[in-house]
């Protein structure tokens, strides 16, 4: 398991690495985004991504689109922008999605969507596709400090144990 907080033994100083275009090339990238200010980075993220080569299918939690709407994630990534497991449930969307993908990344990953995702909550479409995805998930966590060093999202909880191949970048030092 990837230490939460550390990507790759990269430290937290100086700016953000560029995605690496050829590494992103033809990747599908499921790109969950959960309520909390910084949700609004996320439409960046996908741009970026885009910009990259990868395809993105964006998966907004209902908190995530009271910051950004699913109507910007679908004029970026020119996709539809799924809202629930019951637009339509004999297509069993959220399989079709975690098959579709070839690495999900939550960004932003709020305290509380972190919860859910370490405990296998399937409470809504983001985490449906969670729970039924294969591959690797990257978090990015996005809370105040002080929740962050709370035991119970932080990097030494159980959640994190529990999810083991979960990915998870530094945090910049402030």
């Amino acid at each position: 398991m990837a230490e939460p907080g550390r990507a790759g033994g990269q430290g937290g100083a100086g700016p953000a690495p560029r995605p690496n275009r050829a590494a992103l090339h033809g990747a599908r990238v499921l790109l969950g985004v959960s309520g909390g200010i910084a949700a609004y980075k996320a439409a960046e993220l996908a741009r970026e991504l885009l910009r990259s080569g990868a395809e993105v299918q964006p998966l907004l939690t209902a908190a995530g689109e009271r910051m950004v709407s699913r109507a910007t994630f679908a004029a970026l990534t020119g996709r539809p922008v799924p809202a629930s497991l019951w637009d339509d449930p004999a297509a069993v969307e959220h399989v079709a999605l975690a098959r579709w993908g070839q690495v999900l990344v939550v960004a932003p990953a709020t305290a509380h969507t972190l919860a859910r995702l370490a405990a296998g909550l399937a409470d809504d479409l983001l985490t449906n596709v969670a729970l039924a995805f294969p591959g690797p998930v990257v978090v990015a966590p996005a809370m105040h400090t002080e929740m962050w060093q709370h035991p119970a999202p932080g990097p030494t909880s159980s959640c994190w144990r529990a999810a083991a191949s979960w990915s998870c970048p530094r945090p910049p030092a402030r």
